[in-house]
């Protein structure tokens, strides 16, 4: 098997460097696109008409066409090239993202993508989009307020006895002066972080009743196949709120999702045009399932690292060789590639030395897209 994947993602990105990895030994060569040194590193062209070719742009374009696409992570904020006026970069990002993302949406249209462009721009972090549309599928959903409104959201906290938590729309680091970084997770409320109107109107958030919980799932869907991980957050307080820690993980273990289970996960999937994402769930102590959101972008690798039975990687490789929505774990069990085999081979060195150095493998530089 011969062909051509582009991903499309950032530096340093692990799941992209395992599967470029499993796809070479299929033969398939990989090409990376990023958002985040563009324009400064990279020069892109798009045309219509027959001018370029008679100025001679095509001469020194290599071959663009692929065979698969996938939108691992766009990205955000394009690198500024050095020396441009910081009155202009606000001009030159927006003009930058504006062009790039016109440049995915213009390529390959008959390669496989995962996902489809626009359904992953529709729901890349749309967390309220994407509980009405779990309603919709038959999932049960957190009692939820968003709001920038400070009575409201006081109101909201008195109804359910201050229990309620606070997420944000969008993940955000903050770098400390000492070197520190710190990350806004989801959090539990007091009456004292409502008592400051101009603070809750200056940043709306995502305010919800907290969901007592046994465990939680993460559910990674690649096509019509479910791989279930239960996590066993409930049993660490520092788990409790949020299981994305940034120093420890849940202890997780296989779990094989009940057929409703399953149905409600393929139905959100068809509604939101995408053939892979993951699912994150709360599981109450009652055994009901209350849906959290879909992660469009499928962090998903992390978990056959830490649980090594999850063949995690096999299904993400096989949903790009079989190019099919109908893949199932039927198919996937084709392909016995795994993460470890990656993260302890050369692969995995290689990967690693060109992050270090801030570097896209096999990176398109200077193309054009063309109609």
């Amino acid at each position: 098997m011969a062909g051509r994947m582009r991903v499309v993602t950032t530096p340093g990105d692990v799941h992209a460097g395992a599967v470029e990895w499993a796809l070479a030994d299929r033969g398939i060569a990989t090409e990376w696109m990023s958002l985040t040194d563009f324009p400064a590193a990279r020069q892109h062209s798009f045309v219509a008409g027959d001018s370029a070719r008679e100025a001679g742009i095509y001469d020194s374009l290599p071959d663009t066409s692929c065979d698969y696409v996938w939108i691992r992570r766009v990205g955000r904020s394009p690198a500024v090239p050095e020396g441009l006026d910081p009155r202009d970069h606000a001009l030159c990002q927006r003009e930058s993202e504006r062009f790039f993302l016109g440049l995915l949406q213009a390529m390959a249209p008959d390669a496989w993508w995962v996902n489809p462009l626009d359904s992953y721009l529709t729901s890349r972090n749309n967390k309220l989009k994407q509980l009405q549309v779990a309603r919709a599928c038959g999932f049960t959903v957190p009692e939820t307020l968003a709001s920038n409104n400070p009575s409201h959201v006081r109101a909201f906290f008195a109804v359910h006895a201050g229990r309620i938590i606070s997420k944000p729309f969008f993940p955000h680091l903050w770098n400390g002066r000492d070197g520190s970084s710190h990350e806004y997770m989801s959090s539990m409320i007091s009456a004292q972080d409502l008592e400051n109107d101009g603070m809750l109107q200056a940043s709306p958030l995502i305010y919800q009743r907290f969901v007592e919980k046994a465990y939680e799932l993460r559910v990674a869907v690649f096509g019509r196949a479910c791989i279930g991980a239960k996590l066993h957050s409930a049993d660490d307080p520092d788990l409790l709120v949020d299981w994305r820690h940034p120093s420890k993980h849940p202890v997780i273990e296989p779990y094989n999702l009940p057929d409703g289970l399953r149905d409600c996960c393929f139905r959100m999937m068809d509604a939101l045009g995408l053939v892979h994402g993951s699912f994150d769930f709360i599981v109450q102590p009652d055994g009901q399932f209350v849906f959290l959101e879909v992660n469009e972008s499928g962090q998903c690798l992390w978990l056959e690292e830490d649980c090594p039975e999850l063949p995690v990687l096999s299904a993400l490789v096989g949903l790009f060789l079989e190019r099919s929505p109908d893949y199932t774990e039927r198919d996937f069990r084709k392909y016995p590639y795994r993460f470890a085999d990656f993260l302890g081979g050369a692969g995995h060195s290689e990967f690693r030395r060109q992050a270090a150095e801030d570097h896209l493998p096999g990176t398109l530089h200077g193309v054009m897209f063309q109609e």
